[in-house]
């Protein structure tokens, strides 16, 4: 038994644009939208992953700034060190201020002031120091244009420069007060 229904041509193609509608929703719901979910998360991955990229570049760009930054400063470690005085070099220390003030024909006292306040927990001691020197305006002037070269640093923070009425030839009177620091760790 066959069942022959007559459709007539405007019903034939309703039918055949429902089919086509739904034909065409099904793979909508099931093919093209978890294509764009899974396109948007690949989007979102990529992204994700661009920022780890870039991060990661920044990191390795600093590590490489900091080791050459630490090669340098470890290059440099004995003439950073040479600015602190190191235990025991007190003596050699004012014999050097000693010659330098013989060597511009200058009479020098050296007041050295260790003070325990003045230690520090990164093992540096602050020392306080003194020199009044006596001598020409030219010499005073060369024995402090010497001293700032010594290797050790001297961090003044007084100049007084004075002179008397009575000294006609030019004697000048210098009270240099400032301070050197001491590397108690070494």
């Amino acid at each position: 038994m066959t069942i022959k229904i007559n459709l007539t041509p405007k019903q034939k193609m309703a039918i055949l644009s429902a089919l086509f509608t739904t034909v065409t929703a099904v793979i909508l719901i099931l093919i093209i939208i978890p294509v764009i979910n899974d396109i948007r998360d690949l989007k979102q991955e990529i992204y994700e992953q661009r920022l780890g990229l870039e991060k990661r570049y920044v990191q390795r760009f600093s590590m490489r700034r900091i080791i050459t930054n630490f090669r340098e400063i470890h290059d440099n470690m004995n003439t950073i060190l040479s600015i602190f005085l190191s235990p025991g070099d007190e003596l050699t220390f004012i014999t050097m201020l000693e010659q330098q003030a013989d060597k511009n024909e200058v009479d020098l006292q050296i007041y050295f002031l260790p003070q325990e306040k003045n230690t520090y927990p990164d093992g540096k001691q602050k020392i306080d120091l003194t020199l009044s020197a006596k001598g020409n305006f030219k010499d005073i002037i060369g024995f402090m244009n010497d001293i700032e070269k010594l290797n050790t640093y001297i961090l003044l923070n007084s100049v007084n420069l004075t002179t008397r009425a009575e000294d006609a030839d030019g004697i000048i009177n210098a009270s240099l007060k400032g301070y050197v620091y001491k590397n108690i760790n070494l």
